[in-house]
Order: C-alpha cells, then structure tokens, then sequence
C-alpha cells in the first residue's frame, strides 16, 4: 500500500466547460490554516458563476500560492496541504545595515507610488472585460466598486448607461445620425465585427461540443396539461411540471445518465430549468423535486434565478443534472427542438396551453435525447409516465 506523501498539491480543477481563465475572486485560508476535506479554500468567478475551491484534503495549508484578482487556468496550483503543521524555520537576527545616502531630488520626485509592473493595469473580472469590449468602452475610464477596485460587470453596465446619448430637448434639431452605428447600440446590418459576450461564447463553445459528439434524437407528443394550468398566485405552470417530472423521472433512470467517454452514471432525480438571465442562458438545478412542495419548488426557482441574475451562481447549482427543461411557452411558441449538451441525457422542450375539447388545456412536448442513455421505446415510455403524473396532480 502505497504512502500519503508528507505535503500535496492542490490544483484548480477545471470548474467550467470551455474553460479558458477565471478570475480569483477570494482566497480563505493562509500558510499554517487547519482544513477539513470539502472546506472551500479560495473562490474564482466564471463565465457564470462564482465557484469555490474545495479542498480535496484535511490537513494544514503550507504555501498559498493564488492571490485575489489573479487570472488562473486548470492545474493552476492553488496551495499545499500536509498532514503536519509547516515548520517554522528560525530566522537569524540581521546584520546592522549601513546608512542608505539620502535620495537624489530628482530621483525622489521621479519615483512612481506603485511598482512599475503595476502601473495601468486595469483590474476587472474577466466577464467586465467582454461586455466591455462588446460595448466598445475603456475600462480605464470606469471607476470600479469590486476588492482593490476591481471593475465588475454592473460598474461597465452603469457607466455605459451614464455617459449614453441623452434624448434631445424639445425644439432642438436632432444631430445627424453617425455612418456607423455606436457599438453599445444593436447591429440591425454591416457595421463592424464584435466579440461574442463572454457568455455567449461560452454556450457557443458547448453547443459546437454537443453537436461534434452527442447522437441526439427527439419526440414530440400533445399532452393534456389540464392540471398544469390551474390559476394559483406563486404557483406556476413550470412549478408544476418539475413536481410531475421528478415523479416521473423516478421511475426512468436512463434520463439521469451522465455519460464521460466510456463511463456513465445515474445521477440523482434533478430537473435544470433553461432560464433567460442577465448573464446569458443558464440552467441553475432543482434536486429532489419528487419530495419537494410546490411552494417549496416555487421558492427555490425564484432563489434560483435571482442568484443567477445576479452572477451568484455557485458550481454545485449548474452541474450534475442530465435533465432539464426550456419552457417557451408564454412567447407564444407552440412546438420547438431542445438542443442536449454535454452531461445531458435528455432535454424537454415545452410549448403553449392552449385551450381543447370539454374546457381542457393542451401542449406539445418535444423530448430530445442523447441516444447512448436512452432510446425511442424508452423516451415514449417516460411520456406515458409523465402524463399519469400530470393527470394526478
């Protein structure tokens, strides 16, 4: 059996598909700090969230090794941990240092108050950086409110909102309109090329990643939604339909497979809920909702969206939940096609109550699924399930 070495390293994993850099937003422990194993050490902010870096090890912290607003990678060394306290090495007392002559005048006045590595660098998150760069400002003329004043998106966001283009008084003739449109204006046509939102590109890099490696197929049924219409004050036609999925996915562990190269695993019943935020498309997780209240699943979809809007997110939020739904219904969309990523084994695609014989309700609902955890039989089966589930709420 092989020995625990005296000290390991921790390295920061890879907390985000298409992860690039991330940016260390917390750093929670020091040199001689005792941890437990799962203890967060540190915290970085992606493209969608704020993450915590946990640690894989209880011991005690010998060197630190990140530092607050630092851009890391994965494998990035994050600290080491040992079994024993470091040990503190004696220092030796220090020789009386010679008098240092006075500073030349000139020298003096001359000298910068920061060192010159840091000198105009701008710090901002990584996300500040893109919408930044898509609304074509200088982020050396935004004023941040972060740590050390670091510039964040919300600080980008209002100055791009202050220094706009007042509407012009009364009675005042109008300024002939640019050649080119202002790039904090949306393009309609031509104008110059701009740098996908980092958001956006994020999805992008995830939807070119499922198409490249996942066999999806899909169906589509009409379903009686009836009981998922019902007018309750808090209480939703999606609240609803997560309550009646968690039932159903019960009894259907292929739709909680996560599949990684030759592996897969059936993960706990847990619905993703597609929700437009202001960071772009996210689909933060409901778990266990087969034992949840409907009060209490409209508590926690709420929580859920306003911790993604305000860029709150943590990991555990967004990962390991093969199911998930997009409901485009109240736009007025009858049928549509889900798209499954990646750690997906199905997605279930939601369209609009529409009214039917003898005063029921009616919907179409499209099934898409990764062909390696389930197939047609199974996925017809679900939605036989499913609609039991929904006829006895």
């Amino acid at each position: 059996m092989s020995e625990i070495p005296p000290v390991r390293t921790v390295l920061l994993p890879n907390v985000e598909l298409n992860m690039e850099f991330v940016t260390v937003t917390n750093v929670l422990v020091k040199p001689g700090d005792q941890v437990t194993e799962g203890q967060a050490l540190g915290a970085v902010e992606t493209q969608k969230a704020n993450i915590e870096i946990n640690s894989p090890y209880a011991g005690f912290v010998h060197e630190v090794f990140i530092s607050e607003l630092q851009e890391i990678g994965e494998k990035t060394p994050v600290c080491t941990i040992g079994e024993q306290p470091p040990v503190t090495k004696a220092v030796p007392p220090a020789a009386p240092k010679a008098p240092v002559p006075a500073a030349h005048p000139a020298v003096a006045e001359s000298a910068p108050d920061l060192p010159p590595a840091a000198e105009g660098k701008v710090r901002a998150s990584p996300l500040a950086r893109k919408v930044a760069a898509s609304l074509g400002l200088d982020l050396r003329q935004i004023v941040g409110t972060g740590p050390a004043g670091r510039i964040k998106r919300s600080d980008v966001e209002e100055y791009q909102a202050q220094t706009a283009s007042p509407t012009p008084p009364l009675n005042v003739p109008t300024p002939p309109t640019p050649e080119k449109h202002p790039p904090s204006q949306p393009m309609t046509s031509g104008g110059d090329w701009q740098p996908f939102p980092m958001s956006r590109a994020g999805l992008i890099g995830q939807m070119e990643a499922a198409v490249r490696t996942i066999p999806m197929f899909s169906i589509s049924r009409q379903f009686d939604v009836t009981t998922l219409s019902r007018k309750v004050a808090g209480i939703t036609f999606t609240h609803r339909l997560i309550l009646c999925l968690g039932r159903a996915l019960s009894a259907h562990c292929s739709l909680l497979t996560s599949i990684d190269g030759n592996r897969y695993r059936i993960e706990d019943v847990s619905v993703a809920v597609a929700m437009e935020t202001a960071l772009g498309l996210l689909a933060p997780v409901v778990r266990n909702p087969q034992a949840m209240t409907l009060a209490e699943i409209s508590a926690t979809v709420l929580l859920l969206k306003a911790r993604a809007d305000a860029g709150q997110l943590k990991r555990a939020d967004l990962e390991r939940a093969p199911f998930a739904i997009s409901n485009l219904g109240m736009f007025g969309i009858d049928v549509f096609q889900p798209s499954v990523f990646a750690g997906q084994a199905a997605v279930l695609g939601t369209g609009r109550a529409v009214d039917s014989a003898g005063g029921h309700k009616t919907a179409w609902f499209t099934l898409a699924c990764d062909h390696r955890a389930a197939d047609g039989a199974e996925a017809a089966r679900f939605f036989q399930t499913l609609q039991k589930e929904i006829d006895a709420l």
